[in-house]
């Protein structure tokens, strides 16, 4: 991605795919229906668990692997589905492959900080505690306001 930025908005999808934001749908029943063999009563409360669907093989080829190249007609659950599909779901890809694309341009060599945990914690909004990062300074480069 850093050498070829045509490439950011495959790894933003992948990566919502791959580790959601949102990782469960919670919903109330309002009626006795019955959902793939099982029973559900009125006044239950069902949570769906998106992370584990945008795993499902049944729709994604090797689920397992990541991969930035990933071509499907199926839309991961990063963002929700149908009437509470995100309203600024296309803002927030947008402002990612912007604000990437400016943090690689900008800061050479970017990369994370070694011991650090970077795995998304969390049950329902997946985020990392802190994200450390480091990146080489060009001691050569010419403050911006002596750049003429």
């Amino acid at each position: 991605v850093r050498s070829d930025f045509s490439l950011l908005p495959g790894a933003i999808e992948e990566t919502l795919r791959w580790e959601s934001p949102v990782q469960t749908a919670t919903r109330h029943i309002v009626r006795d229906t019955t959902l793939a063999g099982v029973t559900l009563r009125a006044g239950e409360t069902l949570q769906c668990m998106l992370g584990a669907a945008n795993r499902d093989a049944q729709y994604f080829d090797t689920p397992e692997r990541f991969d930035i190249h990933r071509t499907s007609d199926v839309c991961s659950l990063g963002f929700g589905y149908g009437k509470h599909y995100c309203i600024g779901a296309g803002l927030a890809r947008l402002e990612g492959q912007i604000g990437l694309r400016i943090l690689l341009e900008r800061l050479k060599n970017l990369r994370l900080h070694p011991g650090f945990p970077t795995q998304p914690q969390g049950h329902e909004f997946r985020t990392v505690p802190s994200l450390v990062v480091r990146w080489d300074v060009d001691n050569q480069q010419k403050p911006k306001s002596e750049v003429s």
